[in-house]
């Protein structure tokens, strides 16, 4: 199970690095960054045999908190693979982790 944060009550990246860094002073893992993904994409996706992820809404860490978790197809066993080819396909969908702190090497520069 991963966390996720709803844009619905973290609308931009300044809230959600706000979010993982108070994450990350309670104690738990340390912050890097995050991923973005539109829950349709993540909720339509089934593997050959009909399974997935699901949202369960987690307000006891936060309103804008979730955990993302697996949708078993009830007449099909959710096997080792079938999590391993979610997983692959989870990446996929959430592309490429914004950093943080942002590595500034990396940001383009304006020269007036």
């Amino acid at each position: 199970m991963e966390s996720l944060v709803w844009r619905r009550f973290a609308p931009d990246s300044g809230c959600v690095d706000s979010l993982g860094l108070a994450f990350e002073v309670e104690g738990k893992k340390k912050y890097s960054g995050f991923r973005s993904a539109k829950a349709s994409q993540i909720l339509s996706y089934r593997n050959l045999h009909g399974h997935g992820a699901r949202f369960i809404h987690a307000p006891e860490e936060g309103i804008q908190h979730a955990h993302i978790t697996y949708f078993k197809n009830p007449d099909r066993v959710l096997t080792k693979n079938d999590r391993l080819e979610i997983r692959e396909k989870l990446k996929d969908i959430f592309g490429e982790v914004t950093e943080y702190p942002p590595d500034l090497a990396k940001v383009d520069k304006k020269v007036d």
